[in-house]
């Protein structure tokens, strides 16, 4: 089994995979990596993401061999066909769609078509150490967390040559592990942005349970923000892994990649969810975004007290909080966030 993977040093007494021009990874992390069913939603609309698409795929099967890859692609007829030809373990689900993409159909069917405990939203221009998912994998195994941001909320922006050789060779060592933004602005052809999207890992039948992502929401806009909002009101604080940050391979931005007339919509649904007690969305979930691949309500119920934890959910929210300003912190600097937050605190509230 052959999984590559930057910036990973091996720990004394454990088996060790073959040598590759990337640092070796542990054979314990593979496993956790084979757990994983990676669904890449995509359209193409226009060269770049064609490319980048390639780019993606490549690296995956490099580094994640035992993985399942399913790419779930929206067109009228399949524009992929070439890429899918080099990577014969891919596999492809294509749904009819003339009309907006619609990420949450794509993740939801890929979700529903993999037996994998776990799954990868992955983004079709990302890239990100391999050891940062199995990071994620390992305390979402051992210590009850049911989904995880794998990275530090820093998307490094990279395009011209230095995009075509991260893409290309897809050894992305020196350029994965960065956390502060004021290191990553000193890169030349990158532009570093803290945001928090691109990738999420969720255990499977949860994310099934919990009506996937929100397939009320259509193009572009909110989705991400939406599905962490509504499973941490659920009882699912989020996981995030501060070592790591996100490499994002720049492309042209069609009607579906940028602000147009479905964002307003979907920011109006992520605020109703986003008011909900724990009763009320669980109620929702039920009512307006189930999916039928689950199965009955008996199956949503075994799903849901499985589900619990040994932790109270209290404390897993607190962890969470703490590593989110720890991750600000270091990414911004203490100056910028107390001064940030200072004022917010200080500021009169109406009586």
């Amino acid at each position: 089994m052959a999984l590559h993977s930057p910036m990973q040093t091996s720990k004394p007494g454990l088996p060790k995979l073959e040598e590759s021009p990337m640092h070796r990874v542990e054979i314990a992390e593979a496993a956790l990596l084979a757990s994983v069913a990676f669904v890449v939603p995509m359209r193409v609309d226009g060269p770049d993401r064609h490319w980048n698409l390639k780019s993606t795929l490549g690296f995956l099967t490099r580094n994640c061999p035992d993985a399942d890859i399913l790419v779930v692609e929206q067109d009228v007829t399949s524009q992929i066909q070439d890429v899918l030809a080099m990577y014969p373990q891919v596999r492809h689900l294509l749904q009819l769609n003339a009309g907006s993409f619609k990420k949450a159909e794509a993740v939801n069917a890929g979700a529903c078509d993999t037996d994998r405990r776990y799954i990868c939203i992955y983004d079709t221009d990302v890239l990100i150490a391999p050891q940062a998912i199995a990071a994620a994998l390992h305390a979402m195994e051992r210590r009850g967390w049911r989904i995880a941001l794998p990275f530090n909320h820093i998307f490094l922006d990279v395009r011209g040559s230095l995009r075509t050789r991260l893409g290309e060779q897809g050894v992305i060592a020196g350029y994965d592990q960065i956390c502060r933004l004021e290191l990553a602005g000193s890169i030349p052809e990158s532009t570093p942005r803290f945001l928090g999207g691109g990738i999420c890992i969720i255990q499977r039948e949860i994310f099934l349970a919990e009506g996937g992502l929100n397939k009320k929401m259509v193009s572009y806009g909110w989705e991400d923000t939406e599905l962490i909002k509504r499973f941490d009101i659920l009882g699912y604080p989020v996981l995030r892994i501060p070592g790591f940050n996100l490499i994002h391979l720049d492309h042209a931005r069609g009607v579906d990649s940028k602000p147009n007339q479905h964002f307003a919509t979907n920011e109006q649904e992520f605020r109703k969810v986003s008011a909900m007690s724990r009763e009320e969305l669980q109620k929702y979930v039920v009512t307006d975004l189930s999916l039928t691949c689950l199965g009955d309500s008996a199956a949503l119920a075994r799903v849901r007290t499985e589900a619990r934890c040994w932790i109270p959910v209290g404390l897993m929210r607190l962890v969470s909080f703490v590593t989110l300003v720890r991750i600000h912190v270091r990414a911004h600097g203490w100056q910028r966030v107390i001064g940030r937050a200072l004022p917010s605190v200080l500021q009169p509230r109406n009586p």
